[in-house]
C-alpha cells in the first residue's frame, strides 16, 4: 500500500478516538502478575534472551519487572506506518527527517499507552532489550515527555569485530542517535565501543553483565565421571554466515560413528549423545549428511535449557555461538572443531585458534581425526575441562561479566535505581 493509505489511516485515528482504543487495547497486553506493592515499577518491552534475564531478576531483585510483548508494541503501530519506514535504526532519525510529521502521532500514542498503564500501577521506568528498534521510538518519544527513564539491557555482545562494524556501519548510514536516558551492557568491550560509537553520546553507558547467567553461579557442577552427555551444538545452516555447514558435516560424521561404536561396545551404558539445535526443524539437515543416523542412539533436541544440558555433559562441541562460550560457565571441556570452513580470521570468530586466552580454554582439533580423538576420550571420562575456573570465568567476561562475588541481576538493579528519584 501507499503512504497515503497510512497517512489517512492515522487522520482518522486521531479524529475518532483509534489511538486511544489502540493504547488502551495494548495496555490490556501488559502482565501484572508478578507485580509486588512497595517496589518500584519497570515496563518491560518483552523478547525472547530478555525474557531470560528477566526470570533471574525476579529471583534476586526488588523490582517490579512487568512485561509487554514487543511483538503487541509493533503491531498496534503497522496500520500507521508504511512498511517501507519500519527500519531498526533508521526510523529514529526518519522522525526527525522525512516523517517528522508522524512523530507527534507516535508520541501521542506513546504518551497514551503509558498513561493507560499507569492508571492501573505507577511506572517508574521503560526497559528494551536493544537500542533502536523501530516500534519502540513511540516510547521514547513518550519517555521524554512524561520524564520516565527509557533504557535498555542490550542484547548486543558485539563480540566479533566484523559484528562492530556492521553495526557502526548502520548507526552511521542511519544518523542514529539514541533518545533514551541509559543503556546496561554486558561486558567491557561493550561498554568502549558503545560509548565511542557517537550513537549514545548523551547516553549513560555502564557495564553490569548479563543476568541470564546468574544461573551458573548456584549451579552444581558435577565432576566429569558423573556426567552423562556428549553435547554437539548444531551449526549447520548453509545461510547462517556465521556458521560452517562444511565443517559441521565433517563432526557430525564422526560424532555418529563414535555414537555407534559406543552403543556396539556398551549397550547397557547411560552415556547420552545429544545435538542441540537452535530450532528442532534445523534436524532436517542431520538427515541429509548421515541419513538414518537415528538408529545410533544419538538424541536431537532443540528444548532442553542450555544449562541443565551443559552442566550435565563431558564435552561441549560447537563453533561461533553463545552457546560454546556458556560451556565455560558449566566446567566443561569445550571443543571447537577447526578446518575446512571453520577456519576463519580473527575478526569474524566468536573464538579463534590463535587467540591465546581461547587456547588456555578450548580444545582446537585442526582435523576430523584430531576431533574423534578428543571425542573418545570424553567417552571414557579422560577429556578434562581446559585452563583453570579462574581463567574460564575470565574469558567467558569478555563477552558477559561473571563473578563469583556479584550478581549482574543487582547491578542492573543499582543500574536502573540511579535513574529513578531518590
Amino acid at each position: 500500500m501507499h503512504d497515503w493509505v497510512y497517512d489517512l489511516r492515522r487522520r482518522v485515528d486521531a479524529l475518532t478516538g483509534g489511538v486511544e482504543r489502540a493504547a488502551a487495547r495494548l495496555a490490556d497486553y501488559v502482565d501484572w502478575s508478578t507485580w509486588q506493592s512497595g517496589r518500584p515499577t519497570v515496563l518491560c518491552l518483552d523478547r525472547a534472551l530478555f525474557r531470560k534475564d528477566l526470570h533471574e531478576m525476579r529471583k534476586w531483585t526488588n523490582l517490579n519487572l512487568v512485561p509487554v510483548r514487543a511483538t503487541q508494541v509493533k503491531r498496534f503501530q503497522n496500520p500507521w506506518v508504511a512498511p517501507r519506514w519500519r527500519r531498526q535504526t533508521f526510523l529514529a532519525h526518519d522522525l526527525t527527517d522525512q516523517l517528522e510529521h508522524v512523530a507527534p502521532f507516535l508520541e501521542h500514542f506513546g504518551c497514551t499507552f503509558l498513561e493507560a498503564v499507569q492508571r492501573k500501577h505507577p511506572v517508574d521506568a521503560v526497559m528494551a532489550a536493544n537500542t533502536d528498534y523501530w516500534q519502540d521510538e513511540a516510547l521514547k518519544l513518550a519517555c521524554l515527555k512524561l520524564n520516565i527513564p527509557f533504557l535498555v539491557l542490550s542484547r548486543e555482545s558485539y563480540g566479533i569485530g566484523r559484528g562492530r562494524e556492521y553495526v557502526s556501519d548502520v548507526y552511521q548510514r542511519a544518523k542514529f542517535d539514541f533518545i533514551g536516558a541509559g543503556c546496561a551492557v554486558a561486558s567491557d568491550r561493550c561498554e568502549t565501543y558503545l560509548s565511542s560509537c557517537g550513537s549514545l553520546d548523551h547516553a549513560v553507558v555502564q557495564v553490569t553483565g548479563w543476568p541470564r547467567y546468574d544461573a551458573w553461579l548456584d549451579q552444581p557442577l558435577k565432576p566429569q565421571c558423573e556426567r552423562t552427555a556428549i553435547t554437539l551444538m548444531g551449526y549447520a545452516d548453509p545461510s547462517a554466515v556465521q556458521y560452517a555447514a562444511g565443517n559441521f558435516a565433517d563432526t557430525f560424521k564422526e560424532f555418529v560413528a563414535v555414537a555407534w561404536a559406543h552403543k556396539a561396545a556398551t549397550p547397557s551404558s547411560d552415556l547420552r549423545f545429544v545435538v542441540k539445535l537452535k530450532k528442532q526443524r534445523d534436524a532436517a539437515w542431520l538427515d541429509q549428511i548421515v541419513p538414518g543416523y537415528q538408529l545410533s542412539g544419538i538424541s536431537v533436541t532443540a528444548d532442553m535449557p542450555l544449562p541443565d544440558l551443559l552442566a550435565d555433559s563431558r564435552i561441549a562441541i560447537g563453533y561461533n555461538t553463545l552457546a560454546v562460550l556458556e560451556a565455560l560457565l558449566a566446567d566443561t571441556a569445550v571443543v571447537v572443531p577447526c578446518w575446512g570452513d571453520s577456519k576463519r580470521d580473527q575478526h569474524r570468530s566468536l573464538v579463534h585458534y590463535e587467540n591465546s586466552q581461547d587456547q588456555q580454554v578450548c580444545y582446537f582439533p585442526m582435523s576430523p581425526q584430531e576431533f574423534r580423538a578428543l571425542l573418545e576420550q570424553a567417552v571414557t571420562g579422560a577429556l578434562q575441562p581446559k585452563g583453570t575456573r579462574e581463567q574460564r570465568l575470565e574469558r567467558f567476561s569478555l563477552h558477559s561479566k561473571v563473578d563469583q562475588n556479584r550478581r549482574a541481576s543487582n547491578e542492573v538493579e543499582k543500574f536502573i535505581l540511579s535513574f529513578l528519584p531518590s
